[in-house]
């Protein structure tokens, strides 16, 4: 995957026959009234192409879901984090300049012949304007880069087919006796393998008719992605923080800062996220629906979570979900009177 997006951004600025310049890539603002985006405003337009980049840093909790199965895990599922950030903000940096370097008429880029998918017009108009015909050119380039989604898929199923079976082994989700079985054969969590599979192609399906439906899709997967990172380091340095025992692997002094930095930053791009990138808005239902779909789905979530865990008369998770299996000194280190045998939720057992 990562030699894939290498040879992308070593064989694109070299094929396309026009380079950008730096000042192009690096501070040109596509600020015309009539233009595709009708967007002005230079810091929005800034802020909301941060949101393209953000994407290069997400997946990176992938290798804690897998701690289980990994030896020495409290050192090496921390540094493999670091490691995931650093390769791809790196990597993520490199395929976006040469995106940009390599761009040959950036009025056509949203009207081309790749409908709308800017990378795959980018692959077109260099190959186009080197060879005379683009199309061969694109798909082998644009396989790399698919190569590292589908990738990136396996991964995504991979994790949370674990987190999944977590969940299940915790009696947290519906039918736990059954997801919670580990397969003699391959010693994996292998139905919860297929649930993830199967939701994925489900929410997937709606991708084939409508481009408006995998932004609304993606959108509210990110958003649910952020906040699910933002809630630990909350918790971490909020009301938690004279519980939290570290562990081998410290951030020490600059666990704090780099702390508050993720929880603002988690703020401000669940805003962006759910703002318009493209002025006037389009009034139309079907346009508005796919707008604002990822909060209201969201919302719809977090109302339903917080009623499930809430409700009265012993239904409420409250009252019987006491969270993951923990060991009996890990809780009294936290504690430091009270051992737990399930959890430290209010229902623990």
């Amino acid at each position: 995957m990562f030699c894939g997006i290498i040879l992308v951004g070593l064989t694109l600025p070299t094929v396309a026959p026009w380079q950008q310049s730096l000042h192009f890539i690096f501070a040109k603002f596509n600020t015309v009234h009539d233009s595709n985006t009708g967007v002005r405003g230079r810091m929005y337009l800034f802020l909301d192409n941060c949101m393209v980049a953000t994407y290069c840093l997400i997946g990176w909790d992938a290798c804690a879901h897998m701690s289980e199965e990994t030896t020495g895990a409290q050192k090496s599922i921390p540094r493999a984090i670091i490691a995931s950030v650093v390769a791809s903000a790196s990597l993520g940096f490199m395929y976006m300049v040469s995106l940009l370097v390599s761009i040959q008429d950036p009025n056509t880029l949203m009207t081309g012949q790749a409908h709308g998918f800017v990378a795959a017009q980018i692959f077109y108009d260099a190959f186009d304007a080197r060879y005379g015909d683009g199309r061969i050119g694109t798909i082998l380039l644009a396989a790399l880069p698919g190569s590292a989604i589908f990738m990136g898929c396996i991964a995504a199923t991979l994790s949370g087919s674990r987190m999944a079976y977590s969940f299940a082994r915790s009696e947290g989700i519906p039918f736990s006796s059954f997801f919670s079985v580990v397969d003699r054969h391959t010693h994996t969590p292998l139905r919860t393998v297929w649930l993830l599979t199967g939701i994925a192609f489900v929410i997937g399906l709606p991708l084939l008719k409508s481009q408006e439906a995998f932004g609304a899709v993606t959108e509210m997967a990110y958003v649910a992605l952020l906040i699910s990172y933002a809630i630990p380091i909350s918790c971490r340095h909020t009301f938690c923080r004279k519980l939290f025992v570290p562990g081998p692997f410290s951030l020490g002094r600059w666990s704090k800062p780099i702390g508050w930095i993720g929880i603002g930053w988690t703020a401000l791009a669940v805003v962006l996220f759910n703002c318009p990138s493209a002025y006037p808005e389009d009034t139309t239902a079907s346009q508005w629906t796919f707008d604002y779909a990822a909060p209201m789905i969201l919302l719809g979530v977090f109302v339903g979570c917080t009623i499930s865990w809430h409700f009265p008369f012993g239904y409420g998770a409250k009252h019987w979900y006491g969270g993951p299996p923990v060991p009996q000194r890990i809780t009294q280190a936290m504690t430091g009177r009270v051992n737990f045998k399930r959890g430290m939720g209010p229902g623990a057992r």
